[in-house]
C-alpha cells in the first residue's frame, strides 16, 4: 500500500507505544513534549481514555499507529516484547516501517530481540536519556522529518492577536520557534545546574551555544512582540548568561570559584520559573 497523491492531514503528530512498565518514563516525555507542541497533536492513551473504551479496541489502535499518526515513538524492552497489546501495535507499527512513508523513532531501555528491529537500527538510550532530553530529540524529529510542518506549542489563529503588536501571520512561528529554543535550553541548564555530574566541557560549550541561539532567535523578531514579552526574554536571557557564567567559575578556571555552583542553581531556578511566565505571556498573544 503505497502513497499515491498528497499526504493527508493526520490527527497527531506523536503516538507514543509502550508497555505499562516504562509508563512512569513515559509520562514526564508526554508532559515535555507537551510544553513544545500542542497537546492534542500528541497521542497518550491516558489523555484519550474514553475514546478508547470500546469493543474494537484492537482495530482501532491499530488505525491510530498506522493511518493517524505522523511519528511513532516507540520504547523497546523485555516487557514490550512479552505484552499482547504491544504485539498488535507492533504489527502495525512494523507495516508502517515497511511502507516508509512515516517515521518510527525507537528508544530501547534493553538489548532485548524485538520483531522488526535489528542490532543495525539507530536508537535512542532510555536509560541514559531524561524526559525533558527526550521530549527534544522528538521533536528535534519532527523537525527534521520532510515535508512535515512543525505542530504549533499553542492554537494560534492567524492575524487575530488582538492589537498585539504580533498581529502579523507569522507569530505562530515565531512563538513556536522561541518556545523550543527556551525548552531546549531549559534541559541544558537543569544539567548544568546538576552537581552530580561533574565538570563537562562538552555540555558547557553546548549551552553556551544554545544561549547565543536563544538569543539570535528572538532579537529579530523582538520589534513583533509586546514589551512584557520581551523584558521577560531579556530576564532569562540574562538568567541563562548567570548560570552558565557560575558553572563555568566552579568548574573550569585554575582558582575555582567556591560559589560558582550555588549561583548556577539558583540562576537555573530563575530561568525556569521566568520560562513558566513567557509560555503563559505566549498563550496570552493568541487568545
Amino acid at each position: 500500500m503505497g502513497n499515491s497523491g498528497a499526504q493527508p492531514d493526520r490527527r497527531f503528530a506523536v503516538a507514543f507505544s509502550f508497555p505499562g512498565e516504562h509508563r512512569s518514563y513515559v509520562e514526564k516525555v508526554h508532559a515535555a513534549l507537551c510544553k513544545i507542541i500542542s497537546a492534542e497533536k500528541v497521542f497518550y492513551d491516558k489523555c484519550y481514555e474514553g475514546e478508547l473504551a470500546r469493543p474494537d479496541l484492537d482495530v482501532y489502535l491499530q488505525s491510530i499507529y498506522h493511518d493517524q499518526s505522523e511519528l511513532i515513538v516507540i520504547f523497546l524492552s523485555q516487557h514490550y516484547k512479552e505484552k499482547e497489546w504491544c504485539g498488535l501495535e507492533g504489527r502495525a507499527i512494523r507495516d508502517v516501517i515497511k511502507q516508509r512513508e512515516r517515521d518510527v523513532m525507537p528508544f530501547r531501555f534493553d538489548n532485548t530481540q524485538i520483531d522488526g528491529f535489528f542490532s543495525i537500527d539507530g536508537c535512542i538510550d532510555a536509560n541514559a536519556t531524561t524526559p525533558d532530553r527526550a521530549a527534544v530529540l522528538i521533536n528535534q524529529r519532527l523537525q527534521s522529518n520532510p515535508g512535515q510542518p512543525l505542530p504549533p506549542l499553542i492554537a494560534c489563529a492567524d492575524n487575530t492577536a488582538r492589537g498585539n503588536p504580533a498581529s502579523d501571520s507569522d507569530l505562530p512561528t515565531i512563538l513556536r520557534e522561541l518556545s523550543h529554543k527556551l525548552h531546549e535550553l531549559q534541559t541544558l541548564l537543569e544539567d548544568l545546574a546538576d552537581s552530580r555530574l561533574g565538570p563537562n566541557e562538552n555540555l558547557l560549550n553546548k549551552s553556551g551555544k544554545a544561549i547565543d541561539e536563544m538569543r539570535s532567535c528572538y532579537e529579530p523578531r523582538q520589534f513583533r512582540l509586546p514589551k512584557g514579552c520581551c523584558e521577560l526574554l531579556d530576564a532569562a536571557w540574562r538568567s541563562a548568561k548567570d548560570a552558565f557564567s557560575g558553572y563555568d567559575d566552579y568548574h573550569f578556571p585554575p582558582s575555582r570559584d567556591p560559589s560558582g555552583m550555588q549561583r548556577c542553581r539558583d540562576a537555573t531556578k530563575q530561568y525556569k520559573a521566568l520560562y513558566a511566565k513567557i509560555q503563559d505571556s505566549f498563550r496570552g498573544l493568541c487568545h
